[in-house]
């Protein structure tokens, strides 16, 4: 159900922005296109919510990726000029990223720690 929300957000904001701007086509992108703005337009905010929840869902496999996200988010939300809410929004995700990170290490130490336990 999620990821149908999302598919709809994001092509409702590709229509909603398509006649006034060309959409980023990365997230790293529409961050940096922000930069010396009052704030940030709640439609690119919600975009780039949208493509920082797809490039986890591709990652969720890898730990150490999952880790360098949250470590990009990071250094993404210190620009300087940033909107206080873009860089209130990556850091939320920065935090969430890197628990769901440390979790998926403590789950693969307890498997590998299982498994060793079994032979």
């Amino acid at each position: 159900m999620r990821s149908r929300l999302s598919i709809f957000v994001l092509l409702s904001l590709a229509f909603g922005m398509a006649g006034s701007q060309t959409l980023p086509k990365k997230w790293r992108e529409a961050v940096s296109s922000t930069m010396n703005d009052d704030e940030c337009n709640y439609n690119l905010k919600k975009l780039i919510e949208v493509q920082i929840d797809s490039e986890m869902l591709q990652k969720t496999n890898d730990h150490m990726s999952l880790l360098a996200l949250a470590s990009d988010l990071q250094q993404h939300r210190r620009l300087p000029g940033l909107p206080k809410d873009l860089s209130d929004l990556l850091d939320k995700k920065a935090k969430g990223i890197g628990k769901l990170a440390q979790t998926q290490t403590e789950a693969q130490m307890t498997q590998t720690l299982m498994n060793s336990l079994r032979r």
